[in-house]
């Protein structure tokens, strides 16, 4: 995949790295936008990159820039009724968002249903001297992990056997740890707090649940490979990877939530005024996919830092290295999670044929991805998880 990183041109790879961009923000919300945007239209179809309907995408992302920066509505003189209320409607709602973002404690114990104490746990698996015991005193006390952990354990192909070959089931959460071991659980209680916090209802995106938590994997795994390349901890690399990708699910959480809610005021208040027109929109108005990439887009990589500020333990400096690279001044970790997230980007629109392998080489040439690490992440399955038997593939 790097043979020939180093012929392509500077114009070449700011081309590839919007494209890629472009395209992976879009695979979240549905694979359908991802393949228009690559070109894969039906017979007697405009390509999607050349048609109207890009250009019109495009205008109306730039439109949700302006919102997000609270500009007046005089930037949008020409456009549409329908756009005008759709950019006041989602300004009022990514300020709520944004309100409610600020306390981190509350949304996790009401949108993604666990403690900040698990940071008590995450600093008890970092310890050299951390004993078995310890750690299942910090899982006892979130039920929903203990019930996850059960879950693993007792899975088909995990399951050991008696003398007489029949499956064991495991019932204590002191067994199923000793089963796991403290190594894996370093792995393991990341994923699961990762998989608890993913969005159930995205009506009518569905797809975002499965794209998220294979983004969010593909980034840890990717994350734990590359760093040891580069003298980091395998296992602070996978916690980070893991983790950055909640910055995502609290956001889309919020605007599913939130945005029933804004639209009923606001269609009270189009009432008041005997707005009809304005009520009919608002009426009719459906989530918007290009407004969630925006909000993903401006806000997740800080929001991500705020939360690691919450779970990571002091020692890791986890919320520094995230912050580092929502400044744009990563950090060697800040990096390492920069590259592995590229790659997940890319290993993902490769598996759904939304880029071609030319595409890959230009991007990852404009990040300066590390070569030496490319031939080991091909040749891994990085959306597996980490109590899988393997992580490797043919």
């Amino acid at each position: 995949m790097h043979s020939d990183l180093g012929k392509k041109s500077v114009i070449q790879n700011v081309l590839s790295h919007t494209g890629v961009e472009d395209r992976f923000d879009n695979l979240l919300i549905s694979l359908e936008r991802a393949q228009s945007m690559a070109g894969k239209a039906k017979p007697g179809e405009v390509d999607f990159a050349e048609s109207e309907q890009a250009d019109a995408r495009r205008q109306l992302l730039s439109i949700e820039k302006v919102a997000i920066k609270n500009q007046t509505l005089q930037n949008l003189s020409d456009a549409s009724l329908k756009s005008v209320v759709l950019h006041d409607f989602h300004n009022f709602l990514f300020t709520a968002i944004r309100k409610k973002a600020t306390s981190l404690k509350k949304v996790c114990s009401q949108n993604l249903g666990f403690s900040t104490d698990l940071k008590f746990l995450l600093e008890i698996l970092n310890l050299d001297s951390s004993s078995l015991r310890q750690v299942e005193e910090q899982i006892i006390a979130h039920p929903w992990l203990s019930y996850e952990l059960m879950k693993v354990v007792n899975l088909p192909q995990f399951r050991k056997k008696d003398a007489l070959g029949n499956s064991i089931q495991v019932e204590s959460i002191r067994t199923a740890l000793s089963y796991l071991g403290l190594e894996n659980l370093k792995r393991v209680v990341p994923y699961m707090i990762l998989k608890r916090s993913l969005p159930q209802t995205t009506d009518p995106f569905p797809e975002i649940k499965e794209h998220l938590f294979s983004f969010g994997v593909s980034t840890a795994v990717s994350a734990s490979l590359i760093a040891p390349l580069k003298q980091l901890s395998a296992e602070n690399a996978y916690t980070l990877g893991a983790i950055h990708a909640i910055g995502r699910c609290i956001l889309i959480k919020l605007y599913f939530r939130l945005f029933d809610l804004t639209r009923g005021e606001f269609m009270e208040q189009a009432a008041k005024k005997k707005r009809v027109d304005v009520h009919h929109i608002l009426r009719d108005m459906q989530p918007s996919a290009n407004y969630l990439i925006a909000l993903q887009q401006e806000f997740a990589d800080g929001i991500a830092a705020d939360l690691l500020s919450h779970l990571s333990p002091r020692k890791l400096e986890l919320s520094q290295d995230m912050r580092s690279l929502a400044d744009a001044k990563p950090s060697a970790m800040g990096r390492v999670l920069e590259w592995a997230r590229e790659y997940a980007k890319v290993r993902m629109l490769l598996q759904h044929r939304c880029i071609n392998r030319k595409m890959v080489k230009i991007h990852l040439l404009s990040i300066g991805f590390p070569a030496d690490a490319i031939d080991i992440l091909n040749h891994t399955a990085v959306a597996a998880p980490p109590y899988a038997s393997t992580s490797r593939k043919n």
